[in-house]
C-alpha cells in the first residue's frame, strides 16, 4: 500500500522541526543551496472511462542530467468513494489524498524502459495504463482519487526512485449524466434614453469584444443561451442610429449593432431562455421590501420579443424570502453562489437550478490544468445529478472544457428534467446591489422619469421609466458602484431643467373685469430641453359668480414662453379669488397654485347704466312715434 499523497500527517511534526533547523541554519550560515532539480516531469492528460476501462495517460520528460533506466508507470487508486456533494467539495480542498493502493492488474503497469534501455536527459515519452473498475474495486456512481506512480533507477545506481506521483479525480458514472452550457448574453446598462448612450463601449462589445465572442460561441458550439431583454432593446436602438455623450455626437456603432442582431436572429429559439429585464439583483436584502423593482422589470420586458422559447431568472445566492417573492413569476431560477446537494431543487414554490462558471480553485493536489478542471467538474456533476455551466466571459469559454465521454453535453432542459431534490435556502439575505441608498435613488428616478414623460410626451422619456429602474438594480453593477453612479448622473443630467422648476406659470395678481365676459392672460414657460405640453387649470372660491372656460392644452418649445388666454364670464358683482396652476395631460399638478384676485364690481354698475339708457331710448322712441301718428292724422283731416 502506498502512502497518502503528499506525505501523511504523522510526518508533519518532523517536517516542521526540520524546517526550523533550516531557518536557524540560514540565519547562522547564510542562504542554503537551491534544492536539486527534479529528475523528471510527469503530467496526466487523461483519466476517464473508455470502452469500460479506466484509462490514465500522460507525458514524461527526463529533466535531469542523468539517464533513467527501469522506468515504470503503475496505476494507483483510492477505493474511498466520493459520492456526495460534500465529499467531492472536501476532496477539492484536502492537502492529502485518502489512502490508496497500486494496482497489480497487468494492464495497469507499463515499463517504459527495459534491460539496458534508458530515457536520456531531454528525452520524452508518453504512457497509458488501464484497468476495469471491477478490477480496481471501484463501484459506480462515485468519483475516486486516481493517479500513477512513476519509478526509475539512475544509470549506475541500483536503488529504485519514485520520480513523481501525479493524482487527479476520475468518475465511474451511473448512467448518463447531462452537462449543459448556457451562454449569457447581457451587459451592464448603457442606454440613457432612446437614441442616447453615454459612450461607445457597448458598440465595442458588439463588434469585437465580449458580446461578439459570446454570441459566436453560442452559435458555433450549439449551446443554450440566456438573453437579457434590456440588451436587445439597447442594441435595436443603436442599430437605427443614435447619439453619444452630453454633446450628442453621432454614434459609430449602428452597423455593428445590426450585424450582431442579424447573427442573434440565427440562434435556435428552442435553446433560448429570456431573462428578466435588466437582470435586476432581486436577492439583495433591500429588494424584497421594494416590490416595485420586480414589477417594473416585468413591465419593461413585456413587449420585448426575445425569440426565446423559455423564460428564467438569474439570481445570486437567493434566500428563502427572495424565492417566495419571485415564485409568482412562474420562472425557473438559475442561482449562482449556492451549493445544494443536487443541481435541480424545489423550494418555496419555485424550481431552483444551481449554475456556476466552469472554474477550478487550484490546490496542492489539483493544480488548474485542463484535465483537473474537466474531471473535477465531472465529479461534481455525478454527485449532483447533472450540471449547468454558466458562461458570461471569454475566460468562462476557455474554461468550458469538454466533459469526459460518459458525460454528454445536453440541452439545459435535459438537466432540468431530473427529479428535483429538497433544499432549504438560507434565511439570510446578502447586501447585493440594492442598498438603502440605491433603493431611494431608484424610487426617485422612477418618479422623475414618469413626471418628465407626463410633461413632455414627445420625448418618450416616461416610456423608459420602468426600464431604467430595472437597469439601475442590475447585477452588472456588483462591485462597480462608480459606474452605476455615473449612469444615474447621466440620466439626471438629461432630464434636468434649465431653470429650477421644469415649467412655470406667471400671472398678474389682480384682474378687473370690465364686462360680463373678459379674457385673462397667463404666461407658461418651459425650462426643459424637450417640448412640454401642459394644461392651465383654474378654479374659484365662488363659481356661481365667475366661471372660467377650460383652455386647450398648450405645447411650449424648450426654453420658450407661451401666453394662454383664459376666458372668464361673470354673473354678478363682487371680488372673487381664483387659483391657477399647470397640470400634465395625465393630471399631475406641475406648479403650485397661483392666487389671483378677480374684481367683478363694475359689472353691476354697467348693468344699471344699460337699463337707464334703454329706458331713455324707449321713452324717446315712444314720443317720436306719437308725434308721427298725430301729424299723419292732421294731414288726413285737412285733406
Amino acid at each position: 500500500m502506498t502512502a497518502n499523497r503528499p506525505g501523511p500527517p504523522r510526518r508533519r511534526f518532523f517536517g516542521a522541526l526540520m524546517g526550523l533547523v533550516l531557518v536557524v541554519a540560514t540565519v547562522i550560515l547564510g542562504p542554503t543551496a537551491q534544492a536539486a532539480d527534479p529528475l523528471a516531469t510527469v503530467s496526466l492528460t487523461q483519466a476517464e472511462l473508455i470502452d469500460g476501462k479506466l484509462r490514465l495517460a500522460g507525458n514524461l520528460t527526463n529533466t535531469g542530467t542523468v539517464s533513467l533506466r527501469s522506468l515504470s508507470v503503475q496505476l494507483w487508486r483510492s477505493r474511498a468513494p466520493l459520492a456526495s456533494r460534500d465529499a467531492v467539495t472536501k476532496a477539492l480542498t484536502e492537502k492529502t489524498t485518502t489512502d490508496g493502493q497500486l494496482s497489480r492488474v497487468p494492464s495497469a503497469t507499463l515499463a517504459l524502459t527495459t534491460g539496458n534501455a534508458t530515457l536520456d536527459p531531454g528525452q520524452s515519452s508518453t504512457f497509458a495504463v488501464e484497468a476495469t473498475p471491477a478490477e480496481l474495486g471501484l463501484a459506480p456512481a462515485a468519483s475516486y482519487w486516481v493517479g500513477v506512480d512513476v519509478t526509475a533507477r539512475l544509470v549506475n545506481e541500483p536503488a529504485l526512485r519514485t520520480l513523481a506521483t501525479p493524482r487527479t479525480l476520475a468518475t465511474v458514472p451511473s448512467g448518463t449524466i447531462p452537462i449543459a452550457s448556457v451562454v449569457e448574453l447581457s451587459s451592464r446598462p448603457h442606454q440613457i434614453k432612446q437614441n442616447l448612450f453615454p459612450d461607445e463601449s457597448l458598440a465595442e462589445e458588439l463588434s469585437t469584444g465580449r458580446l461578439h465572442t459570446l454570441l459566436t460561441a453560442a452559435l458555433t458550439r450549439a449551446t443554450d443561451w440566456y438573453i437579457d431583454p434590456s440588451l436587445l432593446v439597447e442594441v435595436r436602438d443603436m442599430a437605427d442610429g443614435y447619439r453619444v455623450g452630453p454633446d450628442r455626437v453621432e454614434g459609430t456603432g449602428a452597423a455593428a449593432a445590426q450585424a450582431w442582431l442579424d447573427q442573434f436572429a440565427t440562434l435556435d429559439p428552442a435553446r433560448g431562455i429570456s431573462g428578466l429585464f435588466g437582470t435586476p439583483d432581486l436577492s439583495s436584502a433591500d429588494a424584497s421590501p421594494f416590490p416595485e423593482l420586480q414589477a417594473d422589470a416585468v413591465t419593461a420586458g413585456n413587449d420585448v420579443d426575445a425569440r426565446a422559447s423559455d423564460s428564467g431568472l438569474l439570481l445570486v445566492s437567493p434566500d428563502e424570502t427572495t424565492l417566495r417573492d419571485v415564485a409568482g413569476l412562474g420562472r425557473t431560477v438559475f442561482a449562482l453562489g449556492i451549493r445544494p446537494p443536487q443541481t435541480v431543487n424545489a423550494t418555496s414554490g419555485v424550481t431552483v437550478a444551481e449554475v456556476d462558471q466552469p472554474t477550478l480553485a487550484p490546490s496542492a493536489l489539483l493544480p488548474d490544468t485542463p484535465l483537473n478542471r474537466r474531471n473535477t467538474l465531472a465529479a461534481v456533476a455525478q454527485a449532483t445529478g447533472g450540471q449547468i455551466r454558466w458562461i458570461r466571459t471569454e475566460a468562462d469559454l476557455g474554461a468550458d472544457v469538454d466533459p469526459p465521454r460518459a458525460f454528454p453535453r445536453a440541452p439545459v432542459s435535459s438537466v432540468l428534467s431530473a427529479a428535483p431534490g429538497a433544499w432549504t435556502p438560507s434565511n439570510q439575505a446578502r447586501t447585493g446591489v440594492v442598498t438603502p441608498d440605491v433603493r431611494a435613488t431608484l424610487t426617485r428616478l422612477g418618479q422623475e422619469l414618469r413626471a418628465y414623460g407626463a410633461m413632455s410626451p414627445t420625448s418618450k422619456i416616461g416610456d423608459i421609466a420602468d426600464a431604467q429602474v430595472a437597469r439601475g438594480a442590475s447585477l452588472w453593477w456588483s462591485d462597480d458602484a462608480a459606474r452605476q453612479e455615473a449612469w444615474f448622473a447621466a440620466i439626471e443630467e438629461r432630464i434636468a431643467s434649465t431653470g429650477g422648476a421644469p415649467v412655470s406659470l406667471d400671472a398678474i395678481p389682480r384682474f378687473s373685469m370690465t364686462g360680463a365676459t373678459s379674457d385673462f392672460p397667463v404666461t407658461v414657460t418651459n425650462h426643459l430641453t424637450d417640448p412640454a405640453t401642459v394644461r392651465v387649470v383654474v378654479s374659484t372660491d365662488n363659481p356661481q359668480r365667475i366661471r372660467f372656460a377650460e383652455p386647450d392644452p398648450v405645447t411650449v418649445n424648450p426654453g420658450a414662453s407661451n401666453t394662454v388666454t383664459l376666458a372668464a364670464s361673470a354673473s354678478g358683482a363682487g371680488v372673487v379669488t381664483a387659483r391657477v396652476h399647470l397640470e400634465s395631460l395625465t393630471g399631475e399638478q406641475l406648479t403650485p397654485d397661483t392666487t389671483i384676485t378677480v374684481d367683478t364690481s363694475d359689472v353691476g354698475t354697467i348693468g344699471w347704466v344699460l337699463v337707464i339708457v334703454s329706458g331713455v331710448v324707449l321713452v324717446l322712441t315712444t314720443a317720436l312715434r306719437i308725434r308721427q301718428v298725430r301729424a299723419r292724422q292732421k294731414a288726413l283731416s285737412d285733406g
